[in-house]
This record gives C-alpha cells, sequence and structure tokens, in this order.
C-alpha cells in the first residue's frame, strides 16, 4: 500500500508542492519509511520518496538549493545516521537578522526555523579577540581550510553528537574585566572556569557564558565533520553548537535584531538552544550552507555530494 501511495503520487499528483497538505504528507511518510527506507522496490526509488519531502518543505519556504543537497547527501548516508527523524540546515547566506536555521522534523512532517550565530573570523590581537557584529559582511571573505583556527564558520555536513556539559577557564583580564563584572549566580566570588558558565551580575541579569540545557548540566552539543579536507577537523578544533548569552533579547536590541558573534560555532538564543539540541542529538544530519560566502569551500562539498543537482528535478 505504502508503495503505490507513492507510485501514485509522485507520478500521477506532480503540483505536490501547492496542494499536499500535512495530512496528506503523514499518509506518505509513516514511521515505517525511516525503517524500509533501503527496501523499496524497483519502480519506487529511495529518491522518489525523498522527493515527495523535498517539494514539501519548499513549499514550507526551506531554501531549496540547500533543501536539494541536504536530502540528496542524506539519501546516500542515512544507514550512518542514528538520529534519521530530524535534519537541520543553517542558511549563512541569509543575514543573521533572519531566522535562518531551519529544523525538519521529517516524522511529523512539521519545520520550525530559528536565528543563529555565525563566526566573526575574529583574530587575536593584544587586547584579546575581536568579535565584530551587526552584519553578514564578516562571512564574505570566508576561505577556511582545515588545520587552521580562524573563528570562521565551517560549511559542510555535519554529523551531531552527545549532548555535554561544557567549560572554559577565565584568564586574569577576564577575571579583573570592570565592563563584564562577572559573578556567580549564588555568590559574589570569582571561579576559574567560567566562560562557558552561566554567570549574572548583581542585578541577575546573563552576563557571560553558555546557558544550560533544561536537565541542568549539559549546554553543548558535538559536531563531527563530515567533508575530507574541509570541517573533518572540527570535533578536534572544538566546534560545537550551544546557545550564547550574546544572543539574548537584550543584546539582539542593542544590536538592531542580530545575533552576536560566535567563535566558529553555531550559536543560539539561550531559548531557542532548549529546543533544538535535545532533538537533533545523537546522530541526526546537519547542514552548514555558505554558498556565495564560502565558495572554494562549497564547491569541494558539492564535488563530495553527487549527483545533487539532478535530485528531484524541477518540473
Amino acid at each position: 500500500m505504502l508503495i503505490f501511495l507513492f507510485f501514485n503520487f509522485i507520478f500521477v499528483n506532480p503540483l505536490f508542492s501547492q496542494e499536499c497538505s500535512r495530512e496528506e504528507y503523514l499518509e506518505i511518510i509513516t514511521p515505517s519509511f525511516f525503517n524500509d527506507l533501503e527496501k523499496v522496490s524497483d519502480n519506487i526509488k529511495k529518491d522518489d520518496r525523498l522527493c515527495a519531502m523535498f517539494r514539501y518543505y519548499k513549499a514550507m519556504d526551506v531554501p531549496s538549493r540547500a533543501l536539494r543537497q541536504a536530502l540528496n547527501y542524506y539519501s546516500q548516508n542515512f544507514k550512518t545516521l542514528k538520529n534519521q527523524r530530524y535534519i537541520s540546515i543553517a542558511d549563512y547566506s541569509q543575514d543573521s537578522t533572519r531566522k535562518r536555521f531551519y529544523l525538519l522534523d521529517l516524522e511529523s512532517g512539521t519545520m520550525k526555523n530559528f536565528k543563529v550565530s555565525h563566526g566573526s573570523g575574529a583574530k587575536q590581537t593584544s587586547k584579546g579577540y575581536i568579535k565584530p557584529g551587526g552584519s553578514n559582511k564578516d562571512l564574505k571573505m570566508c576561505m577556511h581550510r582545515d588545520g587552521t583556527r580562524t573563528n570562521m564558520t565551517r560549511p559542510g555536513f555535519f554529523k551531531t553528537g552527545g549532548l555535554y556539559p561544557s567549560k572554559g577557564s577565565c584568564n586574569d583580564k577576564n577575571k579583573k574585566s570592570k565592563t563584564l563584572e562577572l559573578w556567580r549566580s549564588k555568590s559574589s566570588s570569582w571561579a576559574k572556569n567560567c566562560s562557558h558558565q552561566e554567570f549574572r551580575n548583581r542585578s541577575g541579569g546573563l552576563k557571560w557564558g553558555w546557558p544550560k540545557l533544561p536537565d541542568g548540566r549539559n549546554n553543548a552539543l558535538k559536531l563531527h565533520g563530515l567533508n575530507e579536507g574541509i570541517n573533518h577537523q572540527a570535533y578536534n578544533q572544538g566546534v560545537v553548537m550551544h546557545g550564547a548569552w550574546y544572543n539574548t533579547e537584550e543584546i539582539q536590541t542593542i544590536n538592531s535584531g542580530a545575533m552576536g558573534r560566535s567563535y566558529g560555532c553555531p550559536a543560539f538564543k539561550p531559548a531557542d538552544n532548549s529546543e533544538i539540541l535535545p532533538k537533533i542529538k545523537g546522530g541526526s544530519l546537519y547542514y552548514s550552507y555558505l554558498e556565495g560566502k564560502c565558495d572554494l569551500d562549497m564547491k569541494v562539498i558539492n564535488k563530495q555530494n553527487s549527483g545533487w543537482e539532478k535530485f528531484c528535478p524541477e518540473g
């Protein structure tokens, strides 16, 4: 019956993107779809099934080029993904004032999008790292290559790992800073580890650190780069997903709605971080899309993602 529905849909109803409701999507993409994806008949290929997903999510305004590339990669590598339910895409061709991180729940047929930070490309100076904010201009010269830590956003495909409690260290300059005034939440003393912990000022406002997730322990998600020569050292270089104090509503108001700049990590608003990370953890596909920003790297990534141009052709 499932095969018949796919055959009927793909070849009889070409107006999927305009006419398919969520209810109709769920009739086609059943829970058994994920278990049976590799067990398809000769007349219906797995790419045809994923093509149905493409048309559905494209109609929900997920950027079509990035979506096509992500689903093509998914179709070729889904066996290596333990968490096949979610695909996430960060479209860094859009400005950081936009909700450019797309979370696709393939099983429920829903999509939510969020704001996400990109790396600043900040370089170390005598005064520490400089993190510019406000616009997307610091992505225009993104030419990151593996083996160098440039604090730029890494492009390409990633597989998510597990959640973990991240801690960093405060240097003497930060401890004596008159502008940050970092304090423990429940005391007025300094801590040795602070850069990734949650610290608040005397008024209770979050001033520094990576806010914890609801379980009270973990605050970051490990990422494993899948593109050799481009991002495969991301895990060793400490590139993770996390929430950030510099993405609070207060800071965004100061920056006219723009997200703060990270040191290369996809960083979210604290509340969004708590919603996103628990869902996509444990082996889901994440695509960092930077065409128009990191074109030299993206050419390599697209070459490694063979056949994406022919995936679910229009018309």
